[in-house]
């Protein structure tokens, strides 16, 4: 499939609007699980970047290759998680222990851009600068680890989305990130509390709430990315 220079210039776009909005005051401080202790600063000069960066890379990047690499490194931590117990981080209902998931995912995202060294090169400038703003909003990199993270699953729906339906990532990418930030404020608004009753309910008790936090904005993600490419209509269909 053919890259497209509108990926990226859509997910700067729509970076951009983020952070006119949240510096404007229109956007709500986001207070949930998944950003709890980041500062607004933070959040708005470091967090929305990276997962801007890390989609917008993604979307670009050979997914096959991406996904081979993600499941060669999830293997060796699974193997790492059982076999040295005392390696294990502390899991904190907030889910800030999924934070550290984002090195392996760059390292997937570095080897579905092998050989492009372009984009590796704006990658890593670009990270290094969000990673020199993190530390010196945050003295660590919490904010540039969950950006990433949250990046990356949001591009991963994208592309996912895409090749199912047979649409421009660009489109599924724009709908995704939509729809996460839209997951997060209705987690944000009780959302989370209601789904894991919900789930207790029906015996899958011991969600914390940050994993709950995740489902959401993953659910409503992947629903935004296939409303935005069923609205777009099929890649390279005639328009009337």
């Amino acid at each position: 499939m053919k890259r497209r220079p509108g990926v990226a210039i859509a997910c700067v776009l729509l970076a951009a609007v983020l952070f006119l909005l949240a510096q404007f005051d229109i956007l709500p401080s986001l207070d949930v699980p998944v950003t709890r202790g980041i500062g607004p600063r933070a959040f708005e000069f470091v967090l929305l970047p990276a997962a801007a960066l890390a989609t917008t890379f993604l979307t670009l990047a050979n997914l096959r290759r991406s996904l081979a690499t993600g499941a060669v490194l999830a293997l060796a931590g699974a193997v790492a998680w059982f076999a040295f117990p005392d390696w294990r981080p502390a899991i904190d209902p907030y889910g800030s222990f999924l934070r550290p998931l984002a090195w392996p995912g760059l390292a997937a995202l570095l080897a579905g851009l092998l050989l492009r060294w372009r984009p590796i090169a704006l990658l890593a400038g670009a990270l290094g600068v969000a990673g020199a703003g993190a530390w010196a909003l945050e003295g660590g990199p919490a904010p540039l680890l969950a950006g990433v993270f949250h990046g990356l699953l949001v591009g991963l729906i994208a592309c996912v989305v895409a090749w199912g339906t047979q649409r421009d990532r660009a489109t599924c990418a724009l709908g995704a990130a939509v729809g996460a930030l839209g997951g997060l404020y209705v987690a944000m608004y009780q959302g989370t509390l209601t789904l894991i009753l919900y789930l207790q309910q029906g015996g899958l008790g011991g969600w914390s709430t940050g994993l709950a936090a995740l489902y959401m904005e993953s659910i409503v993600a992947f629903t935004a990315a296939v409303v935005a490419a069923l609205v777009a209509g099929q890649r390279g269909a005639p328009r009337h």
